[in-house]
């Protein structure tokens, strides 16, 4: 074993890093999981077109979401906050900023609702999905800032009461015409109750204290702007493609390709957790000990590579089987889109494991300015091949998207490292 690596072993760290990443993919896979299921649920309540219409819905109002979050879910975890004062007013500041820009977006939301095409974005799903992923979003806010102070078993604990609650939901309602109609507005009032639950904690176990720490709404607009923009690169090249395809090819070809994005997409909880777990001890290391931040840097890279490469080939080799037993036989036909798509689990967590050291080293700008002409490139490709290739031609830009932001953001890691050494 690697000197190295053994006396990580030995100080316990790695055990309690192991711990706490294990509690934080338990909450994924609860939340991400068993919303997966629950979706699966409703997929076979519903025809095809239907399903395909919230798959629509949902898809673009979570990817518009990301303008009045403001960066600061992630900004939020890579800042070192030594002190309760200084959390307890960035959190406080940072509350306040989102509900302001989640209240004009709920706006916007409302007009943008009656301008679409109803027969892929009907309004009856349209308004309660807008209202709840805005209070998504406000709770997201809260759970990243309580990851900071290292309390995933209670993160952990919120996510999976909301996860149990929405499964609970789908299969309580009874099967009708409305059932997708009657689905939202349940999954908006979770929606909801979490906020109410997640904010009356923090004002209750981190009460506003006389400030003698502040930093300016300017400041944290500032700060989090490139993390605002590279949520929002991230989101177009992971979402824009269901947006997309329910523009151009309609609710069927939604329907065809949605469970593929479903599955690939919960194939990235594990390297996701990994990334929240390793962001902040990262960013404590740069600013505490450079060749700790270079040693833990590498070994998530290598626990990233190995996990995303074991999912990947899953995927391609059980596409089958794994579309068959989830949504059944309707929708086997999404099995050729799900292994076009295999190699990005590899690619998506190796993308988290030097995100993540760009990050935590103060290097987000380099990050986002790849994201961005990255995601540029993902809309302009998918709008020249949807019509001639259809979705195996969304598939394969997916893929490349990936590929060149890896390749990219790689040689930028290994460039500015050259210069911190």
């Amino acid at each position: 074993m690697m000197p190295r690596l053994r006396d990580f072993l030995q100080r316990g760290t790695l055990h309690q890093a192991v711990v706490n990443w294990g509690i934080i993919l338990v909450g994924l896979l609860l939340h991400n999981g068993l919303t997966a299921v629950t979706l699966i649920i409703v997929a076979r309540q519903v025809s095809p077109d239907a399903y395909g219409q919230y798959v629509a819905v949902y898809a673009l109002l979570s990817f518009a979401v990301v303008l009045p979050g403001l960066g600061l879910d992630t900004w939020i975890l890579a800042q070192y906050l030594p002190t309760r004062v200084q959390f307890t007013s960035l959190w406080s500041q940072s509350l306040r900023l989102r509900g302001l820009a989640l209240l004009i977006w709920l706006a916007l939301m409302g007009l943008l609702g009656f301008i679409l095409p109803r027969e892929t974005y009907p309004w009856q799903i349209w308004q309660p999905t807008a209202v709840g992923v805005a209070f998504d979003s406000f709770s997201l806010l809260s759970l990243a800032a309580l990851r900071t102070q290292n309390q995933h078993k209670l993160v952990t604990a919120w996510q999976a009461v909301f996860a149990i609650a929405l499964f609970a939901l789908a299969l309580w309602l009874p099967s009708s015409s409305n059932y997708i109609a009657a689905f939202a507005n349940g999954r908006m009032v979770l929606s909801i109750l979490l906020a109410l639950i997640v904010l009356g904690y923090h004002q209750w176990l981190y009460k506003p204290t006389v400030q003698t720490w502040e930093i300016s709404n300017w400041e944290i607009l500032r700060e989090g702007r490139p993390f605002m923009l590279a949520e929002l690169a991230s989101a177009v090249y992971v979402r824009a493609d269901v947006s997309i395809v329910s523009l151009v090819l309609g609710k069927s070809a939604t329907a065809l390709y949605g469970p593929a994005i479903n599955l690939l997409q919960a194939s990235f909880l594990a390297p996701r957790a990994l990334f929240l777990l390793i962001l902040p001890l990262l960013s404590k290391a740069f600013q505490q000990d450079l060749g700790k931040f270079n040693r833990h840097g590498i070994l998530q890279l290598f626990i990233q590579a190995t996990t995303g490469a074991l999912i990947s080939l899953g995927l391609f080799i059980f596409a089958d089987d794994l579309l068959t037993l989830i949504f059944r036989e309707a929708y086997l036909g999404s099995a050729q889109y799900l292994r076009l798509l295999s190699p990005i689990p590899f690619l998506r967590a190796l993308n988290f494991g030097v995100g993540t050291m760009l990050t935590a080293s103060n290097r987000q700008a380099l990050n986002t300015r790849v994201q961005m002409i990255v995601a540029a490139f993902n809309v302009i490709a998918n709008l020249a091949v949807i019509s001639p290739f259809g979705l195996a031609g969304i598939s394969i830009v997916y893929v490349i998207s990936d590929t060149l932001l890896l390749s990219a953001t790689s040689y930028l890691l290994w460039r500015s490292n050259k210069s911190l050494t």
